[in-house]
């Protein structure tokens, strides 16, 4: 990620992993490192057909958008582009 994180804990305490793990988990196609595309085709490949959230952890989340609407709305294009690419 750009700026690495320094190998130091964090005013809360959080060690390097923690911190990855409770700041850098944004949404799909909004960053990050998962491959969700490829997780998401896996899952579906199971038969499995149930609902499908998004956990984001996002410490950056304040910066980037202007209230929980234009976050909900972003949240739900990006899981129905990974669909789309998933069917496709």
């Amino acid at each position: 990620m750009t700026p690495p994180l320094k190998d130091e804990t964090d005013e809360e305490g959080l060690r390097p992993r923690g911190q990855w793990s409770h700041d850098y988990r944004p949404l799909p196609y909004d960053g990050g490192y998962l491959p969700t595309v490829d997780f998401l085709k896996a899952t579906l490949g199971t038969g499995f057909r149930g609902w499908l959230s998004v956990e984001v952890f996002d410490g950056k989340g304040p910066e980037k958008y202007d209230g929980m609407k234009p976050f909900a709305d972003k949240a739900m294009k990006s899981i129905e582009k990974m669909l789309q690419e998933a069917e496709g």
